[in-house]
Parts: structure tokens; C-alpha cells; sequence
């Protein structure tokens, strides 16, 4: 999710040739009122701008890149399955005494 802390990291990751038209210029607004995304004090002082570029946060994420998950996600997710395959349950054996004298 984008949000105020995020947003200069997030967003060099999305093509702005290829957002539509209206997320484009919620990009080009985010950027006029933080001054380059340097001061957030006009998002943090009006309830009805930080609204309408925290709607522009949750729309504009659709377009960030989907993140591939790192190799030791997919080797846990490996183990587990294999856990799951390995996992016998097995019942008890009862064996019969006899008493030999």
C-alpha cells in the first residue's frame, strides 16, 4: 500500500506514460503540493487534499509492479509442502504377550 511515507520510493517504480489520464495528473498534484515530495505540509493540514491524494494512493498502487517473492518464500513453501506429503499417521500396533515357562 502507498502511503505518505512510502510514496518517493514507491512511485519511481510505475511507468507515468502508463497510468491513465486521471491518475496522471493525481501524480503531477502530489508532486505541485509536496514540492517534488520534500514537504507534506499542505497533505497534512487540509482534511480535503490528504482525501483526495489518499485516494490517488489507493488507486495508483494497482499500477505498481507485482512483487516476485524472494527465493526463501518459495523454499518454505517447498518444505511445507514436502512436510505435508511426509506426514503418516500411523496407529499404534499392539502385539500379543505370550507367557512361555
Amino acid at each position: 500500500m502507498i502511503n505518505q511515507n512510502n510514496y518517493t520510493d514507491q512511485i519511481h517504480k510505475i511507468d507515468y506514460n502508463a497510468l491513465p489520464e486521471s491518475l496522471q495528473k493525481g501524480y503531477d498534484f502530489v508532486k505541485k503540493c509536496t514540492t517534488n515530495y520534500t514537504v507534506w505540509d499542505v497533505y497534512n493540514s487540509s482534511d480535503k487534499i490528504r482525501a483526495v491524494i489518499d485516494l490517488y494512493f489507493s488507486k495508483v498502487a494497482a499500477y505498481l509492479p507485482k512483487e516476485k517473492s524472494s527465493k526463501a518464500d518459495k523454499v518454505l513453501k517447498e518444505k511445507a509442502i514436502v512436510n505435508e506429503e511426509k506426514v503418516d499417521v500411523q496407529k499404534p500396533t499392539t502385539t500379543k504377550q505370550t507367557n512361555v515357562p
